[in-house]
C-alpha cells in the first residue's frame, strides 16, 4: 500500500476521525468517543490545522447531537463556519423544535443552483423543518429539490442521518408525486445505510485515495503514480461521484469509512 511508506500524523488523525464518524453511525457511542478521544490526542501536538481542529468539533458535535444532546452540539459549533457546521446546527435546532430558527440558520446553503453534498443536506433540513412547521407543500418542495439533486450523481448519504424521520415524508413524496424515483425506493429500503460504503472502485481511483490525505497536490500525485495530472484530475471527479463527497477533505472522510466497511465486510479465515 502506498501509504504504508508515507507515515503522517495528519493522514492518522483523519483515519481515526473517519473512524469515529463511522462508529458514531453505527450506534456504537463508547467506541466512537474513544476514536475521538484518540484524534485529539495525536492532534493537540502538532502544529494548529484549522480544518482538522473543526473537523473534530463537527464529529464530536454529530456524536451529541445522535445522542439527543442538541444543547452540547450547539456549543462545541457556535464558532463554526464551514457549511457542514451549518447543517449540523440546522439539524441540531430542529432536535430542539425550532424550525423557524432551522430554516434561517440551512437557508444560506439552498440559495441558488447549489448541489454539492452540504447544499442537498440542507434541503433534507429544511423539508424536515417545513413539516415541523405543518407546511407540507413547502416540505415536499424542498425535498424534491434535494432529490433531483442527489439523483444526478446517485448521492445517497445526505439522506441517512435523519432518514427515520424522512420516512414518512418520501413516503408522502411518492405518494402525491408519484415520479418514479430509483432514490426514493432505495431509501425506503432498509439495507440502504450499508450499501453506501459498498461502492466499486477501480485499482487507479483506490491509490489516488489512499494518497489524498498526505497532502499531497495533483502534481505529485500524477508523479507518485506515473500519470498525467489530467488523469489524477479524471480519477478525483469519479471518485467525488462515487463516494458522493464535493471536496478533497469529504473524499478522504467517506474513503476511510469506505475501507472500514470494506474491512468489516470481508469473511474471516
Amino acid at each position: 500500500m502506498v501509504l504504508e511508506r508515507r507515515p503522517d500524523a495528519l493522514l492518522e488523525v483523519c483515519r481515526t476521525l473517519a473512524t469515529a464518524r463511522l462508529l458514531g453511525e453505527n450506534a456504537d457511542p463508547a467506541a466512537a468517543r474513544a476514536a475521538l478521544a484518540e484524534a485529539r490526542r495525536i492532534l493537540d501536538p502538532l502544529p494548529d490545522v484549522p480544518f482538522l481542529t473543526e473537523w473534530c468539533l463537527i464529529v464530536q458535535a454529530d456524536h451529541e447531537l445522535a445522542g439527543g444532546r442538541a444543547d452540547a452540539a450547539l456549543a462545541l459549533l457556535e464558532r463554526a463556519t464551514s457549511p457542514a457546521a451549518q447543517v449540523l446546527r440546522g439539524r441540531a435546532l430542529l432536535q430542539q423544535g425550532r424550525g423557524e430558527t432551522a430554516l434561517a440558520e440551512v437557508e444560506p446553503l439552498t440559495l441558488g443552483a447549489r448541489s454539492d453534498v452540504s447544499g442537498i443536506e440542507a434541503l433534507v433540513v429544511t423539508a424536515l423543518a417545513q413539516e415541523s412547521l405543518r407546511q407540507d407543500g413547502a416540505a415536499l418542495l424542498a425535498l424534491t429539490r434535494a432529490l433531483q439533486a442527489a439523483e444526478t450523481e446517485g448521492w445517497v448519504r445526505p439522506f441517512l442521518r435523519d432518514r427515520d424521520r424522512l420516512t414518512p415524508l418520501l413516503e408522502r413524496y411518492r405518494t402525491v408525486v408519484m415520479t418514479p424515483s430509483p432514490l426514493v425506493d432505495r431509501l425506503l429500503t432498509p439495507s440502504t445505510s450499508r450499501a453506501v460504503h459498498q461502492v466499486a472502485l477501480t485499482d487507479r481511483e483506490l491509490a489516488v485515495l489512499q494518497l489524498l490525505p498526505s497532502m499531497m497536490s495533483n502534481e505529485q500525485i500524477a508523479r507518485e503514480l506515473f500519470v498525467s495530472v489530467n488523469t489524477v484530475k479524471v480519477h478525483l471527479k469519479s471518485l467525488y461521484r462515487k463516494l458522493g463527497v464535493t471536496s478533497r477533505r469529504e473524499a478522504v472522510i467517506a474513503g476511510a469509512a469506505w475501507a472500514a466497511d470494506r474491512s468489516a465486510a470481508a469473511p474471516t479465515a
